[in-house]
């Protein structure tokens, strides 16, 4: 699979949630997911090495977050963003920033 097929696969996989409500901790399409759980769902549907996380907070530690992004993902600026990229956007006060 070229990364362009890789790209795709992920936005289809994930336009396939669309409609699915919020629910914190959730990771079930169709009932309930939050943004951890849509990309451990996107992840597990295409058979894509993840890690789950379980146990956090509503609003979480900003600090205990950035630590765990930078464990799991690699950086990138979101004007080199493509399809298919997994974007985090920081919280700032137990609120997230979302980029415009």
């Amino acid at each position: 699979m070229t990364e362009n097929d890789l790209r795709r696969a992920v936005v289809a996989e994930a336009r396939g949630w669309l409609g699915t409500p919020f629910r914190h901790g959730g990771r079930c399409r169709g009932a309930g997911v939050d943004c951890i759980g849509l990309a451990i769902g996107v992840a597990k549907a295409l058979g894509l090495p993840h890690a789950d996380a379980a146990g956090y907070p509503r609003r979480p530690d900003e600090g205990e977050l950035a630590r765990g992004l930078d464990r799991l993902l690699t950086p990138c600026a979101p004007e080199a963003a493509k399809p298919g990229t997994c974007c985090a956007c920081p919280a700032v006060g137990g609120r997230p920033m979302w980029p415009s």
